[in-house]
């Protein structure tokens, strides 16, 4: 006759028998909440991606801040004017000081817009930004855009400074 020690032994390698037996698949609510997991990243993934371009798009936009700065001290300076001819079209910018030399905005931004509608030259859709020795400027708001993004950099026409909106 078994002892009790013999019969726990055998119960317990017949529970871990019956174990193995049903490791053949995954379990209903396994399943589920798999499923449910999946679906709560896949909802959320679209806004982690905007607010990764978002963050990229508010950079560009704070990079061209600090390179009007830049332009406005140095017509301030040199005691010249200096322009700043935004290309529409292709997304660049050069000075009037290297007029051969574009620097090309951030891949994210993906159009550009210039209000008034007056700076911009017809056909070739520059716009010209002027930067005076006396610290004034063209007035002026520049939108970068990327998708339904945008960041509106402002240029005050009276004393010059620059800065990001939004």
């Amino acid at each position: 006759m078994a002892g009790p020690a013999e019969r726990l032994r055998t119960r317990r390698s017949d529970s871990a028998a019956a174990g193995r037996r049903g490791d053949g698949g995954f379990t209903i609510l396994e399943v589920l909440v798999v499923l449910t997991i999946i679906a709560i990243a896949m909802a959320v993934m679209p806004s982690l991606l905007t607010g990764i371009n978002s963050a990229r798009l508010r950079a560009a936009a704070l990079d061209f801040v600090a390179a009007l700065r830049e332009v406005r001290g140095h017509a301030s300076t040199s005691q010249a004017q200096v322009d700043v001819l935004l290309d529409l079209q292709r997304l660049r910018y050069s000075l009037s000081t290297a007029p051969e030399t574009f620097r090309p905005l951030p891949a994210v931004v993906d159009s550009i817009a210039v209000a008034p509608e007056r700076l911009v030259t017809g056909g070739s859709r520059v716009a010209r930004l002027r930067f005076l020795p006396d610290g004034s400027a063209t007035g002026a708001r520049i939108s970068l855009h990327n998708g339904n993004l945008s960041y509106t950099v402002e240029i005050n026409g009276l004393t010059g400074a620059v800065w990001r909106d939004g």
